[in-house]
């Protein structure tokens, strides 16, 4: 019977820490049906009471709830005087040969204090949640914020940032779409870890931009200074270290990410109220001039879409941009509050 002994004991100490289940339980109480293993359950029931008995006094501050259970036990036992167990403070059971009379008693207080275990047990909603504060910057306009941990965000745009009031725990997450340039405090105890889309970005210390915008197939992550590490969301094993003027560039449409070294002041310039196209397809020029002033672009004319323009432009007004792209490569214009005609002639 030592199998079967085990097993009992297993099952109390499952029970009594939380961790019966209701196969368990069943389990438990079939067993008082089957004469051959009964003894076994006298043994260990009576061992089991009799040390809680007497370790009681000594376990009551740490084990306040388990005691109140035992109480609720007792309870139910002694409230029928002809099945009485003889409790005396000493020992629960006076008797072996009181066990038979006691089963059906003994099998009423686990169900019930199983039901109140299972009653008082944490749900996982009733854990803390941490709230996420959101910033928005429309289009047309720029936002600068610093965290609680000091370190300073810039979003370009038609961006989004999402981060706590206070960063509590072993890193300090924040979630962002659009672009942001991040200057980030260092702390070693506690990486800052940022979500971007289909990547992560983790960093102790380090100024970088990203920029994820959800129309774009193209996630860009450009490093100032430091090390950074990229990771796909999807795919943990897929990992990249970039250090000081290295580029990362993740396509959505291809699955593949490509690491290359490179000046990325073109990156970053955007800082400094710069719009810089370099032998870029019109259709992207086109969501960055609606980002970067606020109004809706119509064209017109679909063969706009066959031209690639360069140029740079600093702190210009919408309509100083249009007449430098109208004298270059031949696109008119025509403004309307909100909204831009553009067309060939």
């Amino acid at each position: 019977m030592n199998t079967e002994r085990e097993k009992i004991r297993k099952l109390i100490s499952d029970y009594l820490s939380n961790k019966i289940d209701s196969n368990q339980l069943n389990l438990f109480l079939d067993g008082f049906d089957k004469k051959e293993i009964e003894e076994e359950y006298d043994f260990v029931l009576k061992n089991h009471f009799d040390n809680l008995v007497l370790t009681e006094g000594f376990e009551q501050e740490e084990n306040t709830e388990n005691n109140e259970k035992l109480i609720e036990a007792r309870s139910i036992i002694q409230k029928d005087p002809a099945k009485s167990i003889g409790f005396n403070g000493t020992s629960l059971w006076s008797s072996v040969s009181g066990i038979a009379a006691t089963i059906s008693i003994i099998c009423c207080a686990v169900a019930v204090l199983w039901v109140t275990t299972q009653e008082k047990a944490p749900k996982e909603e009733d854990l803390p949640v941490i709230s996420f504060e959101e910033r928005y910057t429309q289009p047309g306009t720029k936002g600068s914020y610093t965290l609680s941990d000091g370190s300073f965000i810039h979003l370009n745009a038609d961006s989004k940032l999402s981060f706590p009031q206070e960063f509590n725990g072993k890193e300090r997450l924040v979630k962002m779409g659009g672009e942001a340039y991040f200057k980030v405090k260092r702390d070693e105890e506690r990486p800052f870890v940022i979500e971007a889309e289909k990547i992560k970005i983790k960093v102790l210390g380090t100024s970088f931009n990203v920029k994820a915008y959800d129309e774009e197939d193209e996630i860009v992550v450009a490093v100032e200074s430091g090390k950074v590490m990229v990771t796909d969301l999807k795919q943990n094993s897929k990992q990249f270290i970039l250090t000081k003027n290295q580029k990362l560039v993740y396509s959505r449409e291809e699955n593949k990410f490509k690491v290359t070294d490179a000046n990325i002041s073109s990156d970053l310039i955007w800082r400094e109220g710069v719009l810089k196209f370099n032998n870029t397809p019109f259709s992207e020029i086109e969501r960055k001039l609606e980002r970067w002033y606020g109004v809706d672009i119509q064209v017109e004319d679909k063969s706009v879409y066959s031209r690639k323009i360069s140029g740079v432009h600093k702190n210009e007004n919408l309509k100083a941009v249009l007449e430098s792209i109208k004298f270059a490569f031949g696109i008119d214009y025509k403004i309307n509050g909100k909204t831009v005609k553009l067309k060939t002639f």
